[in-house]
């Protein structure tokens, strides 16, 4: 069975600025990001998000493992490899004396979000916000801020799978119907294993609860 990959809590900026590099990555057209520097070292062989700057907020768009760098010590050398660079000479990340190539593997697009801490080269990501709803006079925080919950699809199903067996496992919280468990259950509106079409969330019928 293939070990579940934990989620990067680091992230490299790429400046869009002047071109679409996140796209041109995502895409698979470039596999190589520049550096003036070799500024990536610390991240060589680890899982990194890709971070959009340069046009608006920093925003958290995929993952990525660095690869062992190339240096290109003339034009000649970064021109013959701008099938995987992308950068022309009319870009202002063009080289100068020396340029260094990171080879960016495995690459994979996750949902756009906003990254609130700074950096030149990389910054924090930090984990998404937890939902919050008021149950039984208290605030409880659960889920994942921004998660598709989509109740009745095979996605729902496997969730309400997973968390029955979770259930049996934590005795205390499938007893608190204002457990984060059981509040996710009913926003994946679960039945037993099942996830049903009928969503207590948007009907607006979660009895003594309320979202904020």
């Amino acid at each position: 069975m293939a070990k579940a990959r934990s989620t990067p809590c680091v992230g490299i900026n790429i400046n869009d600025k002047s071109q679409r590099f996140t796209a041109q990555i995502l895409s698979g057209q470039k596999t190589i990001e520049t550096r003036q520097t070799r500024s990536l070292d610390p991240y060589i062989g680890k899982r990194v998000g890709l971070i959009r700057t340069g046009t608006g907020k920093a925003t958290l768009v995929g993952y990525a493992t660095v690869g062992e760098p190339i240096k290109y010590s003339s034009e000649r050398e970064f021109d013959a490899d701008y099938r995987r660079h992308r950068v022309a000479p009319d870009s202002p990340f063009y080289i100068d004396d020396v340029k260094y190539g990171y080879p960016l593997i495995d690459v994979e697009p996750t949902r756009a979000r906003p990254i609130e801490s700074r950096g030149i080269v990389s910054r924090k990501i930090n984990p998404p916000k937890a939902r919050s709803a008021v149950c039984g006079g208290r605030t409880v925080r659960y889920g994942a801020k921004g998660a598709k919950v989509m109740p009745g699809t095979p996605k729902g199903d496997a969730y309400c799978a997973r968390s029955l067996g979770q259930m049996r496992d934590y005795p205390a919280a499938a007893a608190d119907p204002c457990s984060p468990l059981r509040l996710s259950r009913k926003r994946w509106a679960c039945k037993g294993a099942k996830s049903v079409k009928s969503n207590p969330v948007a009907e607006g019928r979660f009895q003594g609860l309320r979202m904020i």
